[in-house]
């Protein structure tokens, strides 16, 4: 199983041939062909006779000078990686060198294709999805322009196209909203102007899949406007918008203080370029604080030297280590193996508190999946709050 926020670490994993500095392509192709067919809704397992000549195209306008397009290569050498399977596959899946890998394809002609897990994840999160584009092609293709590489690959569509506003964008745009009464602004205002070149700036979407007009200060007027329409005192016709923009305006509508605070210190940490050295986690992508401030409240929950604090506090005061919620005891559960372990959660997020300098009496002690049950959904639980839902089942 494909642990949180792996798929960027997968890519660096690779063991292309060729030296470090100019790996051989072949396995990058395939991955990004895939990886547009999810995009696209296509079908996640395409047999090797379907792929075989699309991938030999594009290997040929893409590999490196003197290289073989073998498309059988990459279909074959990735099985193992995590990063591909071939599940009909009649017995143990040759190595991917000499003869043996074409003869054994066209003999079998087995379908191939993206995990399900790894499908899925890239298929329903474009944010994730672009992050794994541009790590691949900063990877393989770093002497090329983006553009060529993703449009021999089948992905021209998402050149030159704005990617999808996020949760965190759209709180920025929401805020300018609401402080000018629920009304959109000119294109020429300066406020509109400065959120444009603050979007610009988030390091949520890579540059790959940017399109010239990314974020632009006409963009962002259209944006106001996709708020302001449905709010619910507006008479006019709602404009162009999606199901995102009605949850972000309900959250400013229900809890207006909490998500004022939020775009500020988004705004903060974008400022300061806090957020270019966050990790990049998989999270919900839909909780209040968005994205970014959860990137950097997971930050504060790791801190290790912090967490290892508040274990042994934990243990010096009650002698095990239980979560705080379900009670459940690594230690008990796993033997020496789990001893001394558990997750910390802070109690207290980000938008009340700010940046502050984190007490041990702001950390609980949690097993994983009560931690990630607090952090799941737009609004997160307390551990009282979890605590009474656990008991209630």
């Amino acid at each position: 199983m494909v642990g949180d926020g792996d798929l960027v670490a997968m890519v660096a994993a690779l063991t292309p041939g060729g030296p470090r500095d100019r790996p051989v392509r072949h396995q990058a192709v395939l991955l990004l062909w895939a990886i547009g067919r999810a995009e696209r809704g296509s079908p996640r397992l395409v047999r090797w006779s379907d792929a075989r000549q699309d991938l030999r195209s594009m290997l040929a306008v893409l590999g490196r000078q003197g290289s073989r397009p073998t498309p059988e290569y990459p279909f074959l050498a990735l099985v193992g990686t995590g990063w591909w399977e071939v599940p009909d596959a009649p017995g143990p899946v040759p190595r991917a060198h000499g003869s043996t890998p074409l003869r054994w394809l066209e003999a079998h002609d087995p379908l191939g294709g993206l995990p399900r897990e790894i499908h899925d994840r890239l298929r329903s999160d474009p944010v994730e999805r672009g992050r794994v584009v541009q790590a691949l092609l900063d990877r393989f293709f770093d002497d090329q322009p983006a553009a060529d590489v993703l449009a021999a690959v089948g992905m021209a569509r998402d050149v030159g196209r704005d990617p999808a506003w996020v949760w965190d964008e759209l709180v920025l745009a929401c805020d300018l909203v609401a402080h000018n009464g629920w009304h959109e602004l000119p294109v020429e205002d300066p406020r509109v102007i400065g959120l444009s070149q603050l979007l610009r700036s988030l390091p949520i979407h890579p540059v790959a899949l940017r399109g010239p007009r990314f974020r632009s200060p006409d963009s962002v007027r259209r944006k106001m406007a996709d708020i302001a329409t449905r709010h619910p005192n507006s008479r006019r016709r709602p404009t162009n918008g999606g199901k995102l923009d009605l949850e972000v305006l309900g959250a400013f509508l229900e809890h207006p203080g909490e998500m004022h605070a939020i775009a500020e210190l988004i705004r903060t940490g974008a400022q300061t370029d806090e957020f270019d050295e966050l990790p990049r986690d998989d999270i919900d992508a839909r909780a209040m604080e968005g994205r970014l401030l959860e990137r950097r409240h997971l930050r504060r929950e790791r801190d290790p030297r912090l967490r290892e604090r508040k274990i042994r506090a934990v243990l010096d005061r009650d002698g095990r280590l239980e979560c705080e919620v379900c009670s459940f005891d690594f230690e008990r559960t796993y033997g020496p193996r789990g001893a001394g372990y558990a997750e910390c959660h802070h109690v207290i997020p980000l938008h009340a508190s700010g940046e502050t300098v984190t007490r041990l009496r702001d950390l609980a002690v949690l097993c994983a999946n009560c931690h990630r049950m607090i952090h799941r959904g737009t609004r997160w639980l307390t551990v009282d709050e979890l605590r009474e839902l656990v008991r209630g089942q």
